[in-house]
């Protein structure tokens, strides 16, 4: 990040079902899809997710040390919005750094002031206004959450 100069960093932990160092019975998918019926997949899922969101707090306190973070937008998106389907609606996501003024949670899935809710592709839309990209629409949905961030 030091010497590529990036604006946009996406992170996806690698090999994510290899979870045998976290001393769990299952990959964090089958966790994900068993946790509401199995008490150990909802021990495990506990336990990746516990190391996931420590591991992406310690990068971004490293970013920060490294006086990155102002200048870097990272985003983390969850793997489930309903644990055991694939919808892909309401995807949990956290937004850090690139400038924002950030609002703490937020709540997208809330239908106020005859909006239907914010979608993920508005998000994209308002990362790409941040950046200087001046668009109204990503993957063919319109919109922009640029007031959660003003």
């Amino acid at each position: 990040l030091q010497n590529q100069r990036t604006q946009i960093a996406v992170v996806s932990p690698p090999y994510i079902d290899k979870t045998s160092t976290l001393n769990v019975s299952s990959s964090y998918h089958a966790a994900g899809h068993n946790c509401r019926h199995d008490k150990m997949a909802n021990k495990d899922l506990f336990s990746i997710e516990q190391y996931l969101i420590e591991d992406f707090g310690n990068l971004l306190t490293n970013m920060k040390k490294a006086d990155e973070l102002d200048d870097t937008i990272v985003l983390l998106l969850g793997s489930f919005n309903d644990a055991g389907s694939h919808r892909r609606d309401h995807i949990p996501c956290l937004v850090a750094g690139g400038g924002f003024k950030h609002q703490g949670l937020v709540d997208c899935e809330v239908k106020s002031k005859g909006r239907s809710g914010m979608t993920l592709s508005q998000l994209y839309v308002s990362i790409l206004h941040q950046i200087g990209i001046d668009v109204d629409e990503f993957a063919g949905f319109k919109g922009n959450l640029d007031h959660v961030f003003s």
